[in-house]
């Protein structure tokens, strides 16, 4: 059984790193938000930048309290490799055990960062390059499994068709809202009613996927009484819904 642990001073790389990826994501949300709201008058304009200082707003607050969080735990990232098993311990959170028979793929990005999967899409590991003993680590994973390396033509590749999704679904978005909301002169409650309901039925999956993924900081883990007063959030605009259906029929 071999134990590694990471380099306590490439935190500082990794936070760059890290807030390089918010800025692309920020980026991107905002240049969405953009596209979807129309410029036909001054209220769109307004819900547009109050959107964007809002996100900026809370983007600037989650990034630096997840590097607070970030450097509390990075030195206490610790591998573990025996005859059968690879575990990953780290403080506040869960530990990952996946056995030798459950690997699925082991791939070695550009950057020398390991990445193994199991067969459980939600249980995988992240070996960083700052591990202590990073060769010895790949030596002993590759008598498993062969370790595919990953190009970063892949990594662009993956991040255009991101792009391309996420740009796709937005359209779909401001068409919904051309047709349905600014048509006319008075939006359509109804149908803004249907918007958030889907919006909220939408985000509740990838919140239950955080709640249940042990890669996520158990202090960053969405609370139960979210999931509460999301639910309960539905059932009212359900309810909404019908009243508004049942008082539109002659």
């Amino acid at each position: 059984m071999n134990t590694y642990g990471v380099r306590p001073g490439d935190f500082e790389a990794f936070k760059n790193r890290l807030l390089l990826l918010n800025g692309l994501i920020f980026l991107s949300v905002s240049v969405g938000l953009v596209f979807i709201f129309p410029f036909r008058d001054k209220i769109g304009i307004i819900a547009m930048t109050t959107a964007i200082v809002l996100d900026l707003i809370i983007a600037f607050f989650a990034i630096k309290r997840t590097i607070r969080r970030l450097r509390e735990v990075w030195s206490t990232y610790s591998l573990t490799i025996d005859d059968d098993f690879i575990l990953r311990t780290q403080l506040h959170h869960a530990d990952i055990k996946i056995h030798k028979d459950e690997i699925k793929t082991i791939k070695k990005s550009f950057t020398g960062d390991l990445v193994v999967k199991s067969s459980d899409w939600r249980k995988f590991l992240i070996i960083p390059r700052s591990l202590n003993g990073l060769e010895e680590v790949e030596r002993l994973l590759s008598q498993w499994k062969p370790i595919k390396p990953t190009s970063r033509r892949t990594l662009i590749l993956s991040l255009s068709s991101a792009i391309v999704i996420f740009f796709g679904l937005l359209l779909l978005l401001r068409y919904v809202f051309s047709r349905f909301i600014y048509s006319n002169r008075h939006p359509d409650m109804l149908s803004i009613k249907i918007i958030i309901l889907v919006l909220m039925v939408i985000s509740f999956i990838p919140l239950w996927v955080l709640r249940s993924m042990p890669q996520i900081d158990k202090r960053a883990k969405p609370k139960p009484w979210l999931f509460v007063l999301l639910i309960g959030y539905l059932i009212l605009v359900v309810l909404s819904i019908a009243i508004s259906i049942f008082i539109r029929i002659p």
